[in-house]
Parts: C-alpha cells; sequence; structure tokens
C-alpha cells in the first residue's frame, strides 16, 4: 500500500491523504489484489506470556 499511496508524496492535510487512502481500496486494491498476494508472508510468530498493561 506504501509503494502506491504514500512513497514521496507529501499530502498538505489529512484529508487529501484519507482521500489518497480511498482511491487505493477503491481502485487500485482490486485491480493489483492477486499481485498482492505474493507480497504478504503468513509467518506469525507467538509471542509466550505477553503481558499488556493498559
Amino acid at each position: 500500500m506504501n509503494k502506491y499511496v504514500r512513497n514521496n508524496v507529501y499530502f498538505g492535510s489529512p484529508e487529501t491523504f484519507r482521500k489518497a487512502l480511498g482511491n487505493f481500496f477503491e481502485k487500485t486494491w482490486p485491480e493489483k489484489a492477486e499481485s498482492f498476494r505474493s507480497w504478504m508472508k503468513d509467518h506469525f510468530k507467538v509471542v509466550p506470556n505477553l503481558k499488556i498493561s493498559p
């Protein structure tokens, strides 16, 4: 997503950034979804005894 939305791009406002993200999910994602599969990995690590404090 970074490559297609914000790589070397300055967004002057949060609204401009939100529009770019929206464009990515509405247009770019459907066109390139198959190629993204090769980027996604499912190598997750299990962290034992992880304690998260509020």
